[in-house]
């Protein structure tokens, strides 16, 4: 009759086991497009951010286990080899169907992105977590138990950025994804005011204070017309008044997907759509808004009117798209995108 292999052999075929078993799911991660899993849709899915946050929280519980096992004595391989196998049968395939479960026509591109960077910066740092499991009696060496703490200080924060992803839900990931872009832009409009500033101070030029206004003066001195700076930050700061205003009236009132959100009530494939090109539109903003400084800086005038152009008819494409509310009605933003759009063509 064979003899059981003893606890730290079965230990060290376990990790060979879920290093292969991550690595398979990693190389799926990578080589799974965005929209390539969009017609595979069971009758009754799940729901995709509930799992996800149910498999994040077991994950953040079970390395908690693993990281202590590994940093304190006695070594015990068998129940290493436990958590593994746990980790193996049940939360990690769970992790990897959240993908599949929540693809980007049904629950948004951005959604769908941070679902799979989350789970595939989750799968990277376990592979080097289990680096660190030791192999032999003596346990793991104090100067090596820092890179542990590090890898699961890292897991824990992947899980709990997908706990309150499932928990918050699609309106709060773009909220903030807008506040990011609208950062950047306001970033772009601030070097800007200080390079004009600089500019003026070494030609002997005196520097009014800017005064602050919800909108800008619509009539261009002519002072303004000859100077590509003045022109450029008029309308940057008209744009950057789109920011705030598209999460208050439009992003914060999106149909939210999170962890409760019963099928009957996911949002339709045209809300997904719209606020998806919101999103997109808000990056293209503010990408733009730094080619007009770095045209500015180049004292590259044709450049500087050309991607005025550009910031102008994606500020335009953005407001048309998004003009009514997600259900297809008037209301404030409706008035207030039309004053907008006038005032870009007084520009």
């Amino acid at each position: 009759m064979p003899s059981n292999p003893d606890p730290l052999t079965t230990l060290c075929a376990t990790i060979s086991t879920t290093k292969t078993l991550l690595t398979r799911f990693e190389t799926n991660i990578r080589t799974t497009t965005t929209h390539s899993n969009q017609e595979q849709k069971s009758p009754s899915p799940p729901n995709a951010l509930a799992l996800l946050s149910d498999a994040s929280a077991i994950l953040k519980a079970q390395t908690t286990k693993l990281s202590l096992l590994v940093l304190n004595k006695p070594f015990t391989p068998s129940e290493i080899t436990f958590i593994l196998h746990s980790l193996c049968r049940e939360c990690l395939p769970a992790l990897m169907s959240t993908m599949e479960l929540c693809p980007a026509p049904a629950y948004t591109e951005l959604l769908h992105n941070l679902v799979r960077g989350s789970v595939g910066l989750t799968m990277k740092e376990l592979q080097n977590l289990l680096a660190e499991i030791p192999v032999d009696e003596r346990g793991i060496a104090k100067t090596r138990g820092r890179d542990t703490l590090a890898s699961t200080g890292v897991i824990w924060h992947s899980c709990d950025s997908m706990m309150l992803l499932g928990q918050a839900g699609v309106s709060a990931a773009a909220a903030r994804k807008v506040g990011e872009y609208h950062a950047l832009f306001k970033d772009a409009i601030e070097e800007l005011e200080n390079w004009v500033k600089e500019e003026l101070e070494l030609d002997g030029a005196a520097v009014p204070e800017p005064q602050p206004t919800q909108l800008p003066p619509s009539s261009p001195s002519e002072s303004d017309e000859r100077e590509p700076a003045a022109k450029a930050l008029k309308t940057l700061r008209l744009v950057r008044l789109l920011f705030p205003a598209m999460i208050k009236r439009r992003v914060s009132t999106f149909p939210n997907i999170d962890k409760t959100t019963k099928e009957e009530q996911m949002p339709t494939r045209k809300q997904v759509d719209d606020l998806d090109a919101l999103i997109t539109q808000c990056r293209l903003l503010h990408e733009t808004a730094d080619d007009i400084a770095a045209a500015l800086y180049d004292e590259d005038e044709e450049a500087v009117d050309q991607r005025l152009g550009f910031l102008k008819g994606y500020a335009t494409v953005l407001l048309q798209r998004v003009r009514r509310t997600w259900d297809g009605n008037d209301d404030y933003f409706t008035e207030w995108s039309d004053k907008l759009l006038d005032r870009f063509e007084q520009i």
